[in-house]
């Protein structure tokens, strides 16, 4: 369904998926269509080309990229790395105080200690990387995906490959000397 033409590789990696999300074996070989990365830079380069040149890097052209792994500490090492190559001033937003309701309608209640005040805060931090599971549901033309650290529940590798709409759009890290398979954990009983 996520079909962008219909070439022949595009046609067979609905095929390669489901034998991926079905394959009880623990592990199984990668499609050779994608791009392995020979480090985490190069996995970041890869998914984000232009992530230096601040004019490119736009809300279009960032939405349509993501890099997922199946740990959040993963993911916050790979957001910290990829936050390095974006050039431009960091903008710290403060949060704003004020009385609640109830001692700012009441004068008698403001000179009595403590006081008790709301915050309004919006936290805002750019991810460029997720976890697996949060990226359920989602599209994108660009998937990097992150497997030095082996996924470990069922379906998790199906669910990563799933989000992106071509098998030449991505790009995988494996573990160091790693051939073009990956542990996959599918329980078949779940299946049935």
């Amino acid at each position: 369904m996520q079909l962008i033409n219909n070439s022949s590789e595009n046609v067979s990696f609905p095929h390669a998926l489901l034998k991926i999300g079905s394959n009880p074996n623990e592990t199984v070989e990668l499609p050779a269509t994608f791009n392995k990365c020979a480090n985490l830079d190069e996995l970041i380069c890869s998914v984000y080309p232009h992530l230096e040149e601040i004019m490119i890097a736009s809300t279009t052209y960032l939405t349509e990229c993501t890099i997922l792994s199946a740990r959040n500490e993963d993911v916050n090492i790979i957001n910290i790395q990829a936050m390095t190559k974006i050039q431009g001033q960091k903008i710290i937003y403060l949060a704003a105080d004020k009385l609640s309701e109830a001692y700012a309608s009441d004068r008698t209640l403001t000179n009595r200690y403590p006081q008790e005040l709301t915050r309004r805060q919006f936290l805002l931090r750019l991810a460029l990387a997720m976890t697996i599971n949060k990226s359920q549901g989602q599209s994108v033309k660009f998937v990097g995906i992150d497997l030095t650290t082996s996924v470990f529940s069922h379906g998790q590798l199906y669910v990563a490959l799933l989000r992106c709409t071509s098998p030449k759009r991505i790009s995988v890290l494996l573990p160091p000397d790693t051939a073009n398979t990956i542990m996959n954990v599918v329980y078949p009983n779940v299946l049935l």
